[in-house]
């Protein structure tokens, strides 16, 4: 994260600024996700990723906030409400708010069939790393559980630092028994 601004937002979304940023300071942090272990009738046990995490540093997290696009504001919101990042394709990602464009054509680049920059995708359960190389950047792409408006919150400390940025990725998750 060079430039200190994290995008949120999805990797098919088009062409210009994510609406969706958090001001980090700049560098390299890992990302996490939150796995359940669902049962399932007809297709038996299995892991469903429900949050993934970019963690920015170890301290506690004292308050948390929705991440917000230019122009929102909570106070309109209405009971079970949230501002999000909208996507089509069931994904989002953290990445460079600086280096949005350029990481988001070298994915695109990277899916094509037979493409030479494939190498530079690693899948997991929770989504797809892509290696910015020479960008100096990468892009985490997660898989949202689903089309629609994903919420992002971000973790602050008690002094107000960022310490994560989280974003739900099951909402229709049935945990009853």
């Amino acid at each position: 994260m060079p430039s200190g601004v994290l995008a949120v937002v999805c990797p098919q979304s088009g062409d210009g600024a994510p609406g969706i940023t958090v001001a980090v300071p700049p560098g390299t942090y890992p990302v996490r996700a939150a796995l359940v272990e669902v049962a399932d009738r007809c297709y038996g046990s299995h892991e469903e990723v429900v949050a993934v995490r970019l963690q920015i540093c170890d301290a506690p997290v004292a308050a948390w906030e929705m991440a917000l696009g230019p122009g929102q504001d909570t106070l309109g919101l209405r009971a079970g409400e949230a501002f999000g990042f909208g996507t089509d394709g069931a994904a989002g990602a953290f990445g460079d708010a600086g280096l949005w464009q350029d990481l988001r054509d070298r994915l695109e680049r990277a899916n094509r069939q037979g493409s030479p920059e494939a190498d530079k995708l690693t899948a997991s359960l929770a989504g797809v790393h892509l290696d910015g190389g020479s960008l100096g950047a990468d892009l985490a792409v997660f898989y949202t559980g689903g089309d629609g408006v994903h919420p992002v919150w971000v973790g602050r400390s008690a002094s107000g630092d960022v310490v994560c940025v989280d974003v739900p990725t099951a909402f229709d998750l049935n945990l009853d028994a």
